[in-house]
């Protein structure tokens, strides 16, 4: 049985998780890609929950056992927002929970990115130096989005994601240890940086706003003929830094 109308439930479901809300609502998310699939089945099959295909024939996962649904074309295509050419798969995710920021533990990030691509991007570069733990303010996306995963290259499920207040709230917090990516601060190859600390990055066009700046170890990336550098490549000059040191 192909899915043909909009109207089923289970398409406005998948549908929906094109959202940050959607993935919030259904603990789910789309994924696409066979690598990334492949790893997700060897670590955590039952996670994925559907297979979605345009026909029956479709051999792209046929290394994978998953139930399937096929859909019309054109329903396909309103799901695949990255233009793949593989099949799509429904995959559980557990809800992100919302703490109190107290003391880090190693590198720990903070993002307010609402750019999926770029909030994908800095998580890639976050596994890569070994932070273990990032905070989303109220400002950021849900990492789970479809363009947030491929930026990732799928490590969003290797990482440890919570919620926290928005950015105006965490000024008041006085968070130990907090360092922050600004033109203003210290060069950041010769700043000196403690064990355990937070890394706050902003996001493109806001910045990090002065009260922030104030109980802030700022940081500075010099740059020549740009003013500043694109947010995903800033954290991971910085988290390498970090690292190196």
């Amino acid at each position: 049985m192909i899915i043909t109308s909009k109207q089923n439930p289970n398409f406005k479901k998948w549908k929906d998780l094109l959202s940050s809300r959607g993935i919030r609502e259904h603990g789910a998310c789309l994924v696409s890609g066979v690598k990334i699939l492949k790893e997700i089945s060897e670590k955590n099959p039952s996670a994925i929950q559907y297979q979605l295909t345009r026909k029956l024939d479709d051999a792209s996962l046929s290394t994978l056992q998953f139930e399937t649904d096929e859909l019309a074309a054109e329903l396909f295509e309103e799901l695949n927002v990255l233009g793949v050419r593989s099949s799509l798969a429904v995959v559980k995710v557990s809800e992100i929970e919302k703490h109190e920021i107290l003391t880090p533990v190693g590198v720990e990030l903070i993002l307010p990115v609402g750019d999926p691509k770029n909030l994908g991007a800095i998580v890639r570069s976050a596994v890569a130096f070994g932070v273990k733990k990032i905070w989303l303010t109220e400002e950021a996306c849900n990492p789970f989005l479809p363009q947030s995963i491929k930026a990732s290259s799928g490590e969003v499920f290797n990482m440890q994601f919570f919620k926290t207040a928005s950015l105006k709230n965490l000024a008041s917090k006085n968070l130990k240890n907090l360092h922050c990516l600004d033109s203003s601060g210290v060069e950041l190859s010769k700043a000196k940086f403690p064990k355990d600390l937070f890394l706050l990055v902003g996001e493109e066009g806001p910045g990090i706003s002065e009260s922030i700046l104030e109980s802030a170890q700022a940081l500075r990336i010099p740059t020549q003929k740009v003013e500043s550098l694109n947010a995903s490549i800033a954290a991971s000059i910085a988290l390498y830094e970090m690292s190196r040191k």
